[in-house]
């Protein structure tokens, strides 16, 4: 490449997300000289770690369900830093609370697993058994081409014409994934998506957490993109996404800073760098139309419990509290038919939680613990009034599931949508897209937004790629959470290597 100035790059990566902060770690480790520029002052965006009444915490609930087997230590390893970071698995499996009844389950598809599961579910009919160790057998010998078949329906679907006749509480045990693995209810997730992601988990048996907590891998990623002779620039918002005959060509920053380069790379969001960043005078209407269209995750909701006293002494990959009513089965415009108090009421909402310092002891102080209690929220709840609906049914599936925790709460703090928006810097398109800004993942990932419709990284426009879980390729392209940010950075950056040098992808 060209000898490039103080402000001139080869490639400018936009956010420090798992997607970004990997993309840029891995052009940066091949010798392009590297932006990678976040409006924040902490790594990770929404995955970000802070400290809070002494305790090292996670914005939201997080866990690593590949642990390092994964896309995640994969990039680590690509970059030589798989060794600077601890990744702390699970030995007991999860714990999963139905109806106030809990088990501990180990992250496998054996036959001790699968009859423990029985009979904790209480699954006694003869017919209905069988009919339970047929889906766990079928779905364990599922083929990728005939995944790949199921991409385009809803995972309820899927089930209702798979599986007519398995009981309700093994159906509700199988939905509950769907709000784990992609903040989205099983009415609306691909089918496809589901399976290959919930199959690949199991097998791997390596889901647990990471030493630092889970914003220290981004930031270790960040340390190997200044380590490698690039740049990070932390807490300097792009204004403007530069573009000049046709081209995207640098970036223009809050303090007035401007950029060039020759690629730019948003993990921002799709819609955001579209209709806001570099604006709609630069792309058809068909393609506006396109991005105005895409349909976000839900959103979340999180209490943070700051105990004097260890409750939770496990070291469990997650902790499941859920009842026998926990789909959350309105459409996105049926809030103008029913209010949310009508809409919420029934429903038992799941809860997901985490406690890091039982994998990591020294991210709380000695006898103390953190809890991180965490619900799906549909991203068009906008008032106090209906988070504190949600807050109120975490509250109470926590209360009733872990008593003593009321009675050692040293302080407690919550997270809504609209925080979520503002650290992830989608809020910038709300205004033109209302309800869209406050999602947990990104795209949702649904049918028509998975596999091979899921969009595009390389965008209209020369040189303009968006990388995290809004964008991907497929075949190779998809995942879980942090681990599909994570494949996304990886392939965009093979297609940003491919665009800067010709190259085949094949041979990159």
């Amino acid at each position: 490449m060209k000898s490039l100035n103080e402000d001139e790059f080869g490639v400018i990566v936009i956010g420090t997300g798992f997607g970004g902060a990997s993309c840029a770690a891995l052009l940066a480790n091949k010798g392009i000289k590297t932006l990678l520029i976040d409006k924040n002052k902490f790594f990770g965006g929404r995955a970000f770690t802070t400290t809070v009444h002494d305790h090292k915490v996670d914005f939201f609930s997080h866990l690593l369900c590949m642990g390092g087997a994964g896309e995640i230590g994969s990039v680590l390893r690509e970059i030589n830093a798989f060794d600077r970071i601890k990744f702390l698995q699970t030995q007991v499996g999860s714990l999963f609370i139905y109806e106030e009844k809990p088990v501990e389950i180990k992250t496998s598809m054996n036959f001790g697993t699968i009859m423990r599961l029985i009979e904790w579910l209480n699954v006694k009919d003869n017919d209905q058994l069988k009919s339970v160790m047929n889906a766990f057998s079928f779905l364990s010998n599922l083929q990728d081409p005939e995944i790949d078949q199921i991409y385009n329906l809803t995972v309820e679907e899927w089930l209702d014409k798979q599986f007519p006749n398995i009981p309700v509480s093994f159906k509700d045990f199988l939905t509950l994934w769907c709000g784990m693995m992609f903040v989205n209810p099983a009415k609306y997730s691909s089918a496809g998506e589901y399976v290959r992601y919930f199959t690949r988990i199991l097998n791997a048996k390596a889901a647990g957490y990471c030493s630092g907590g889970i914003g220290h891998i981004p930031e270790l990623m960040g340390k190997t993109v200044e380590e490698n002779g690039s740049i990070v620039r932390m807490g300097d918002a792009v204004e403007k996404i530069l573009i000049e005959n046709e081209r995207a060509v640098g970036v223009q920053t809050k303090s007035g800073n401007v950029y060039k380069a020759d690629a730019i790379v948003s993990n921002v969001g799709i819609q955001p760098t579209v209709l806001k960043l570099v604006g709609s005078e630069y792309f058809s209407k068909d393609y506006l139309k396109y991005v105005e269209n895409l349909i976000p995750s839900f959103s979340g909701v999180r209490i943070r419990y700051f105990l004097n006293e260890k409750i939770i002494d496990k070291k469990y990959g997650s902790i499941l509290v859920y009842g026998s009513n926990h789909n959350i089965r309105f459409d996105w415009n049926t809030m103008g038919k029913m209010t949310f108090e009508e809409l919420m009421e029934p429903i038992n909402l799941p809860v997901f939680n985490s406690v890091p310092s039982n994998f990591d002891p020294s991210l709380s102080p000695p006898g103390e613990q953190a809890i991180l209690a965490t619900a799906i929220a549909p991203p068009n709840v906008t008032t106090r009034k209906q988070w504190d609906i949600l807050f109120d049914k975490i509250e109470d599936n926590m209360f009733k599931s872990f008593p003593s925790i009321s009675q050692h709460i040293e302080y407690q703090d919550r997270a809504d949508p609209k925080g979520i928006s503002e650290v992830s810097g989608r809020s910038i398109v709300s205004e033109v897209l209302p309800g869209v800004g406050g999602e947990a993942v990104g795209l949702a990932q649904i049918p028509e937004q998975v596999g091979y419709n899921k969009p595009n990284p390389r965008s209209p426009i020369p040189g303009l790629f968006f990388v995290g879980c809004d964008a991907n390729v497929f075949p190779g392209g998809g995942g879980v959470g942090l681990e599909q940010a994570t494949n996304s950075g990886r392939n965009v950056a093979r297609l940003v290597f491919s665009y800067l040098f010709g190259k085949r992808l094949r041979d990159i």
